[in-house]
C-alpha cells in the first residue's frame, strides 16, 4: 500500500517506520524543517510513567505499557541521574495533592512526599519525588533519522499535507499533535478509525 503519515514527531517517525518495514511505500509528511520540532522537541523530554495524567487512569496505564516498548525501540537515549518532582499548587491546580497520591497508588508507582527547600511550600499543597527518566532528543533525533534512511522512509520536510494529497495514497495516518483538532476538523468525510 502507498500510505501518507502527517506528522514528523516520534509517533508518526516510528508508525512509518513500522509500515515501512512491513513492506509498505511510505510518505512521511512534516510541515517544519526537521522531524521531532513540535511536541517531540519542545516536550519537557520526559519518558512519562503516568505521574502527568493523574485525572486518567486508563492514560497512566497506557504510559506505563508504551514505557518499555519505547525503550526497547530506541534503546541509548535515557540521560541518568535526574530527579524528577511533580508539584501540586494550592490555587488552580486541576488535582489535588490526595488524588495524586491515590492515583500513584492505584497505578502502583513511585511517589514520595518531600518538602525541599528549592520550593516555596506556602503555595503548595504537595510536593513528591518519583521516579521518571529524561530522553536526550539528540540521540534520539539521530536514532530516528537513521531508521527513516534504513527502512526507506520518504521523508518530505517543510512539506503540509493537502486535501488533494488524499487521492494519492490508499491509507493517510494522522500522527500529529497540536493540529490534530484542527485537521480533524477540516477533514471530517476522510476519518474511519482514531488511533
Amino acid at each position: 500500500m502507498k500510505i501518507a503519515i502527517v506528522g514528523g514527531g516520534i509517533f508518526g517517525i516510528t508508525v512509518a517506520v513500522k509500515l515501512a518495514k512491513s513492506g509498505h511505500s511510505i510518505d512521511l509528511f512534516e510541515k517544519n524543517g526537521d522531524i521531532m520540532t513540535a511536541a517531540s522537541g519542545i516536550n519537557q523530554f520526559r519518558l512519562h510513567r503516568g505521574y502527568h495524567y493523574p485525572r486518567s487512569k486508563e492514560t497512566g496505564e497506557e504510559s506505563l505499557r508504551g514505557l518499555p516498548l519505547f525503550l526497547k525501540e530506541y534503546p541509548g537515549v535515557v540521560v541518568p541521574g535526574i530527579k524528577h518532582h511533580y508539584v501540586v499548587a494550592k490555587e488552580g491546580s486541576l488535582t489535588t495533592a490526595k488524588q495524586h497520591e491515590e492515583f500513584c497508588r492505584a497505578l502502583n508507582i513511585e511517589s514520595k512526599p518531600i518538602k525541599p527547600k528549592f520550593v516555596n511550600l506556602k503555595n503548595v499543597e504537595g510536593c513528591f519525588i518519583v521516579k521518571e527518566q529524561l530522553f536526550d532528543v539528540s540521540s534520539l533525533k539521530k536514532i530516528c533519522y537513521s531508521k527513516i534512511k534504513k527502512h526507506k522512509v520518504n521523508l518530505l520536510l517543510n512539506t503540509e499535507f493537502k486535501n488533494n494529497d488524499f487521492k494519492k495514497y490508499d491509507k493517510v495516518i494522522l500522527c500529529t499533535y497540536a493540529d490534530t483538532n484542527k485537521l480533524l476538523r477540516k477533514w471530517p468525510d476522510k476519518q474511519t478509525v482514531s488511533i
